[in-house]
């Protein structure tokens, strides 16, 4: 199936995660023009997320800042591809909307280990759903 093929149904019914994809939804209903490729970058930066590229280690795949009192902040690795990166931010993008009405302060950091790799964590499921939704 062709990128441009995909519409927010088709990869609604990709992700693992009901809820997830149900909160994708709302989100590009919300925020997103319809268009394709959805592009998580400029929804984050709708959101007031700033968006980064950064030399993070080889085993991160990215992270979501959130101090109190500041905006909140998507790290990219800098040497992903284009597709990983669009990916990992989307899966950002999940954690902050599950978190963002509950925690004023928060941090995750994203690493390609066993732990992202199973499913076995509820807050990764949900974000890779989010992302998979997106």
């Amino acid at each position: 199936m062709s990128e441009s093929t995909l519409t927010v149904s088709t990869l609604e019914g990709m992700a693992d995660h009901p809820e997830a994809g149900q909160a994708a939804q709302e989100l590009l209903e919300e925020c997103w023009d319809g268009s394709l490729p959805i592009d998580p970058v400029r929804i984050a930066k709708a959101l007031g997320i700033q968006v980064f590229n950064a030399s993070l280690k080889d085993e991160v795949s990215g992270a979501l800042v959130k101090k109190e009192g500041k905006d909140p902040a998507i790290y990219l690795n800098r040497e992903d591809s284009r597709n990983r990166k669009r990916f990992t931010c989307a899966h950002e993008l999940g954690h902050f909307i599950r978190r963002s009405d509950e925690h004023e302060q928060f941090e995750y950091v994203d690493y390609r280990d066993e732990q992202s790799a199973t499913g076995t964590v509820e807050e990764e499921r949900f974000a890779n759903g989010f992302a998979a939704a997106c």
